[in-house]
């Protein structure tokens, strides 16, 4: 498309974190009409962005995260699932950020947390 930047990080970049409060909030009502919206919350979230080309720079962010019971083994049923599908593990819980997701890929994103066993 004419004025798209190609680029994934100028992409990733150009997400206001309103922008990205609301699809965390779209999957999790998403998640929740399916039944699975258990333990998953929205919450500000702090992207780090590149490692050589900006190495520390951070930016606002949203992240859905799962604070219920084995999320450690749910994030590596994620990262083994077709898509894979890899967030981070903080204070016990599975965050994902969804700077770190494009945004064309919530539908997959999606598909793979509803494949995720219930918790019991």
């Amino acid at each position: 498309l004419a004025g798209e930047n190609p680029l994934p990080l100028h992409r990733m970049l150009g997400h206001s974190p309103a922008s990205l409060s609301a699809r965390a909030e779209a999957l999790l009502a998403q998640l929740s009409h399916a039944g699975a919206g258990a333990h998953w919350s929205v919450r500000e979230s702090t992207a780090t962005v590149g490692g050589g080309s900006l190495p520390g720079d951070a930016r606002p962010s949203s992240a859905l995260v799962y604070g219920g019971p084995d999320a450690s083994r749910r994030a590596k049923q994620l990262r083994l699932s077709q898509p894979a599908l890899v967030g981070r593990m903080h204070e016990g819980e599975l965050w994902l950020d969804l700077r770190s997701l494009r945004e064309g890929e919530d539908e997959l994103v999606l598909a793979s947390l509803l494949a995720l066993p219930r918790p019991k």
